[in-house]
């Protein structure tokens, strides 16, 4: 229920937003919707604000999007409003506009240091982009590589084994029987030495 702002509040409306001018027919998806809405409120909050600046409110831009059930009975605008919340998930109490002396919880904001405007027009930084380093040489490769080596990156070559050819064994030919040797050829065999012829007899005494 929308009350004067000068009574205790806890979000100020900014503006509105009909996506019917978007989207005229079906729901939108939730992307969709927020990329919409969240553009038309702030460039509408910035416009019921100004001169001032958000930022220098602590206030935070705050808005829905639609359901399906909301949709189907016929609503298309959302608000957008601003507000402060608290760390447990609740909202402050505002009292007064963010226009004029506003009060978050009986305080006035404490806006954050301006941003220099150096800082906000920066030029751009040029890309450096690294040098490119020459190559390496190529290493020589042996023109024949061990059989147990490859080019890398590469599958070794195989090559397919040949089966070895039958061949019948040849038949060696038969050693050739020498004969014995005659029995010259065998070693002398031992002889018993001949006796010695007994000498002649000597003739008798003449008696």
């Amino acid at each position: 229920m929308p009350v004067d702002c000068a009574a205790p509040h806890a979000m100020e409306v900014s503006g509105t937003v009909n996506l019917a001018e978007r989207f005229p027919d079906a729901l939108p998806s939730e992307p969709e919707q927020d990329g919409f809405i969240k553009d038309a409120c702030t460039r509408m909050t910035d416009a019921y604000l100004a001169p001032l600046k958000l930022r220098t409110t602590t206030l935070t831009l705050i808005y829905p999007t639609l359901t399906l059930p909301s949709w189907s009975a016929g609503s298309r605008v959302v608000a957008c409003s601003i507000g402060a919340t608290l760390g447990n998930g609740g909202w402050a109490t505002l009292v007064n506009s963010a226009k004029g002396a506003l009060l978050i919880n009986g305080q006035p904001p404490v806006p954050p240091p301006d941003i220099p405007e150096e800082r906000l027009n920066l030029p751009p930084i040029p890309l450096q982009l690294p040098t490119p380093r020459p190559a390496p040489p190529a290493q020589q490769l042996p023109s024949t590589p061990p059989g147990t080596q490859h080019l890398p990156a590469q599958q070794p070559v195989v090559t397919p084994t040949r089966p070895p050819e039958s061949h019948a064994p040849a038949s060696a030919a038969p050693a050739e029987t020498q004969p014995p040797p005659p029995d010259a050829g065998a070693p002398p065999a031992t002889q018993s030495p001949e006796a010695t012829p007994p000498g002649p007899a000597e003739p008798a005494p003449a008696g």
